[in-house]
């Protein structure tokens, strides 16, 4: 069996499981608000917003915090909500196990693991091609293998 074909099938059995179902469940009565809907994007939308802040070493406002603050304990206090955040991180859960599981068995590199000893603490070799006025690193750019090879883009195998 393919390893596509493999996923297909642990994907059916994801669909199958409770935490799927409960999520589903809780979704559903979401979407039968639309007050709702437009609270939890409002939220999801300002959180991702914040993150990205936090993340590129920009502190947000005392008035985006504010803001942030007081519509999570107005999502916490709403009981259809908070159960359907319960269900969304229950299969989230499960979703990062899962993949947890995989990339354990195949041995990826750990690159946020510290290592042993320390390295070369120079920056990358460069080369500066014949006519060129700018050098080039030679760090191949991510997913130039896949455009080489012409295998980007490729619609997998699906089981019937």
């Amino acid at each position: 069996m393919s390893v596509y074909n493999t996923a297909h099938e642990l994907s059916r059995q994801l669909a199958k499981s409770d935490e799927y179902s409960a999520y589903r469940a809780a979704r559903k009565v979401v979407e039968s608000d639309p007050q709702m809907v437009w609270l939890l994007k409002d939220f999801r939308r300002r959180q991702v917003e914040l993150q990205i802040k936090v993340a590129s070493g920009t502190r947000p406002s005392d008035e985006e915090m504010k803001t942030y603050s007081s519509l999570a304990e107005a999502i916490g206090m709403h009981r259809l909500l908070s159960e359907f955040l319960t269900a969304e991180a229950g299969l989230m859960r499960v979703v990062a196990d899962l993949q947890k599981i995989m990339i354990q068995s195949i041995d990826l590199w750990d690159y946020m693991e510290e290592p042993a000893e320390k390295g070369p603490q120079k920056a990358p070799e460069t080369t500066t091609p014949a006519g060129a006025g700018e050098p080039e690193t030679n760090i191949q750019e991510p997913g130039a293998s896949a455009r080489e090879t012409g295998d980007r883009g490729k619609e997998r195998p699906r089981p019937e």
